[in-house]
């Protein structure tokens, strides 16, 4: 299992979470246990079967950032290989975020794309009042046993770290095709086979989906506002057409 720095942008309205602290993976390690465990270490501790994946380095930095004021953001991407060990952990996990001001926002599935090597199935947005609230809650007595149900259920995970900031600038404008409106299933079927023929023959490359997620998506009629969460890997050098 890793956690690694993926490029991700979520926009949500007016805000937007700009990249702050990534938990990450780097193989530090054990401390001297002849000397008494710094309050990073002691934090790493609190992450159970997988504390050795996170940097102490990245949790001092965590621990620094002393931010009362503004909001932070928890995003969750997570591979699931045992729906029952996950649904436990939400289960464990949601009391401890909301004992600490957190909130889960979003949760979602991703439609089936592969990013990089890897398939992330679920995602989860949960938002806390500050940093304090969000070290609190990793700090809580119960989040020990939540954490080692999560890593018994997944075999990797990306935990990004984020501060909402206004878009400096005011969003506006919509898309509306009525050519969407009122597809039964067999039209909205037929309608994505075509968009998939075409793709095919302009590009070599195609996005891996779930087309009863897609299916389901365009014969709703659910007025409600949907959030969608663009995940970006980029080159180490851009690739362009001539």
């Amino acid at each position: 299992m890793s956690i690694k720095c993926q490029a991700l942008k979520l926009i949500r309205h007016t805000a937007s979470i700009a990249l702050l602290l990534l938990l990450s993976a780097s193989g530090c390690g054990s401390w001297d246990s002849e000397s008494p465990p710094t309050e990073a270490e002691q934090l790493r501790t609190q992450f159970g079967a997988g504390q050795h994946l996170f940097s102490g380095a990245s949790l001092q930095a965590l621990l620094d950032h002393e931010d009362t004021t503004s909001p932070i953001t928890l995003v969750q991407l997570i591979a699931v290989d045992d729906n029952e060990s996950f649904s436990s952990y939400e289960n464990q996990v949601e009391p401890i975020w909301q004992r600490h001001s957190g909130e889960t926002t979003f949760a979602s599935k991703i439609i089936d794309q592969m990013i990089g090597d890897r398939v992330f199935l679920e995602v989860r947005v949960i938002e806390f009042a500050n940093t304090i609230a969000f070290i609190d809650a990793l700090q809580d007595d119960a989040f020990v046993n939540a954490i080692n149900t999560l890593f018994a259920s997944s075999t990797n995970q990306t935990w990004v770290l984020g501060i909402q900031n206004s878009l400096p600038f005011d969003p506006s404008g919509g898309f509306f095709d009525p050519e969407l409106q009122n597809l039964d299933r067999d039209a909205a079927t037929e309608l994505l086979n075509n968009v998939s023929l075409e793709a095919d023959v302009e590009s070599e490359s195609s996005i891996a989906s779930d087309d009863d997620t897609i299916i389901d998506m365009i014969v709703s009629d659910s007025p409600e506002a949907f959030h969608m969460v663009n995940l970006i890997d980029f080159y180490e050098e851009a690739q362009y057409f001539d």
